[in-house]
């Protein structure tokens, strides 16, 4: 059994459990985060939480952000027995689409095991399992803390990394998500980053319009929009495949919980990077 070691601790987020658990906190208690922690939720039993949009870049500019969908996960009464994580491939090492196979995801809060049945049952969508996909990558692992610091580590994993980011391929990786996930206890998380390195004022009307077709849930548009107004995010195809899967099983609102950019924390409105975090609910 073979374990990923954590490669972005140390740089993306504190490498020391206890400094890591510092910093989650402050993220959630953060004048830009949701201004409570996990542990002060009420838990419910009617939550209708399919899969999360959130961001990845180093914890002290977008972890406020994510906070504020993690937020909304530590409401569910029961931690999903799966998590789908969805990210982009910065690296361009591995296939295409990127399963990976087995074993375990360690972070300085422990180890997450991942689910090899379902992992295989995806890849034989016409995908793959790989390793290499996720060597360096670091936008499904900065998730993982977040999810372990609200569910703990009984909660198996499946890692998806996406270099394709094509409309089609998001398409047919989601129509297949849908078929195996109806059995499934799950909820799914993709990660993105919206518009990168424009100033302030460029990157708001752009990631505005993005999250907007986001939120009426088409792909297409999705797609479309981007192309329009040239925004850069990153991991468009995560966020799509997650939308479509959460509307194929019946989601009926997107709902938008944070926007911010890194001029939030740099206060450098020059050049900045767009954050958002969003909910898929039935």
């Amino acid at each position: 059994m073979t374990t990923r070691l954590a490669q972005a601790a140390g740089r993306f987020y504190a490498a020391d459990k206890m400094e890591l658990e510092e910093q989650i906190n402050s993220c959630f208690l953060s004048e830009i985060g949701p201004g409570a922690l996990p542990s002060q939720v009420t838990k419910t039993s009617t939550s209708k939480l399919l899969g999360l949009i959130v961001p990845h870049a180093g914890y002290v500019y977008s972890g406020p952000v994510a906070a504020w969908a993690y937020l909304e996960a530590a409401k569910m009464a029961e931690a999903p027995q799966n998590v789908i994580l969805l990210g982009p491939n910065h690296t361009g090492y591995g296939r295409q689409i990127g399963v990976y196979p087995q074993g375990s995801w360690s972070t300085p809060l422990g180890e997450l095991k991942v689910n090899e049945e379902l992992s295989g049952e995806i890849a034989g969508l016409g995908f793959g399992l790989d390793e290499q996909s996720h060597l360096y990558e670091h936008s499904i692992e900065v998730q993982l803390p977040f999810l372990q610091f609200i569910f703990g580590s009984a909660f198996r994993i499946v890692c998806i990394s996406l270099l394709d980011q094509s409309l089609e391929t998001a398409g047919k990786l989601a129509e297949g998500l849908v078929k195996i996930l109806k059995k499934e206890s799950f909820l799914v998380v993709a990660t993105t980053d919206l518009t990168h390195y424009e100033n302030q004022e460029i990157a708001q009307v752009k990631d505005q319009k993005l999250v907007k077709a986001f939120q009426k849930g088409n792909p297409s548009e999705v797609y479309e929009t981007a192309e329009k107004t040239g925004a850069s995010a990153c991991g468009l195809s995560p966020a799509t495949v997650a939308i479509k899967t959460g509307t194929l099983l019946g989601a009926k609102q997107i709902n938008l919980l944070k926007y911010e950019t890194s001029a939030a924390i740099t206060y450098d409105k020059s050049s900045v990077v767009g954050y958002a975090s969003l909910t898929i609910e039935k």
